[in-house]
């Protein structure tokens, strides 16, 4: 699609082969802007105009502003290297979006799925999401790979004792047991028994 896009403003750039980094990248920013564009439609309508948001707005406490592809991003307090761009001005995504939980997912997934705080670290690596807290524990929460890791053992209960165990007045050992494997030799009675069969001693 990306590609396509490309293709339809400059016919003259055409680009074929395995999708590229760059590929991948644009790709995650326009299915954010298409995010954004649905749940943040009058945000960005004020930051085109007046350069800010209303105070009343739910990512006003972000103090958002627009890149040059016309993202609501984080304006936070590291402005300057070493860390990234995406780093530095993460992507605001709304909390309540059903494409804001594949990313998580899909995150959760690329790390292995590690814990709840690797996992917002991660993430905000190129998003922003208000509460993501309340978001990662929920998608960890129906992880069928980490309910399985993270599962508790089961507790054994002992059976109840045969009724030879509690005879009265028997002499000790008189019953007794054994837990054994591998091939057995024995001999009874002048006979030789392998593993239940019997064969006359040379």
């Amino acid at each position: 699609f990306i590609r396509f896009t490309h293709f339809v403003r400059d016919p003259k750039e055409v680009r074929i082969g395995c999708l590229t980094v760059e590929d991948y990248e644009a790709a995650t920013l326009a299915v954010a802007r298409i995010i954004q564009r649905s749940a943040y439609k009058q945000e960005i309508k004020d930051l085109e105009t007046k350069g800010t948001v209303k105070s009343t707005s739910r990512i006003a406490n972000l103090n958002p502003v627009l890149d040059s592809d016309g993202a609501p991003r984080v304006k936070g307090l590291v402005q300057r290297p070493p860390v990234t761009d995406a780093a530095r001005q993460q992507i605001i995504l709304p909390r309540k979006h059903s494409a804001t939980s594949l990313i998580i997912r899909h995150t959760h997934k690329m790390i292995g799925h590690l814990g709840h705080e690797h996992g917002i670290a991660k993430v905000r690596e190129k998003f922003w999401i208000p509460q993501i807290s309340v978001l990662v524990r929920s998608v960890l929460s129906q992880c069928i790979t980490c309910k399985r890791l993270n599962a508790k053992p089961m507790n054994q209960h002992m059976a109840p004792l045969p009724t030879s165990r509690m005879m009265a007045y028997e002499p000790p050992f008189s019953y007794t047991g054994m837990d054994l494997f591998g091939r057995c030799t024995l001999s009874m009675a002048g006979e030789r028994l392998n593993d239940g069969a019997a064969s006359s001693p040379a």
